[in-house]
């Protein structure tokens, strides 16, 4: 009860997606089935980078849905966020994104790659995207549409057909 009363609006959050705040006394359960896990200190609006100072640590009940959770800013920091990220909810993997690199209608340079054979071509991005995403561009000659992998130093390489 004294956690309903300290925590108010977060603990009936928490109670209505089913977690538990802790101290492990609370619910019975003993150390190892606590879990901190990192929630917005304030509302954080899609395309905020993130840094620990948006975050705080919040210790609840370990359960399946907590799995994709951020655990560590150190892990978090630099990500942007894609949603809506509302005080006292998880962080998860689903709502973070990576920073874009690649903007949609900037001219990108693509590049191929095979053996001794290395070809680069014009295109204009048809999507934005950052590290390790797959986006769509338009190649500037033929026109023909091709999917590349954006890389960390926000070059591209052509993926697959």
């Amino acid at each position: 009860m004294a956690l309903r009363k300290r925590y108010g609006r977060v603990f009936s959050a928490f109670a209505s997606a089913g977690l538990a705040l802790s101290a492990p006394s609370a619910f019975g359960g003993s150390m190892q089935d606590v879990v901190e896990i990192l929630v917005p200190r304030t509302v954080i609006y899609p395309g905020t980078t993130l840094s620990s100072d948006l975050v705080q640590k919040l210790a609840v009940r370990d359960n399946s849905q907590l799995a994709t959770a951020f655990t560590s800013s150190d892990q978090l920091t630099g990500l942007v966020a894609r949603r809506t990220l509302i005080p006292g909810q998880p962080i998860t993997k689903e709502a973070v994104r990576t920073p874009t690199l690649v903007q949609q209608g900037q001219p990108v340079t693509v590049h191929y790659t095979d053996g001794p054979i290395a070809i680069a071509l014009g295109a204009v991005a048809l999507q934005s995207g950052g590290v390790g995403d797959n986006i769509t561009v338009r190649n500037g000659d033929t026109g023909r549409i091709l999917r590349a992998l954006v890389r960390a130093d926000g070059s591209l390489v052509l993926g697959s057909p």
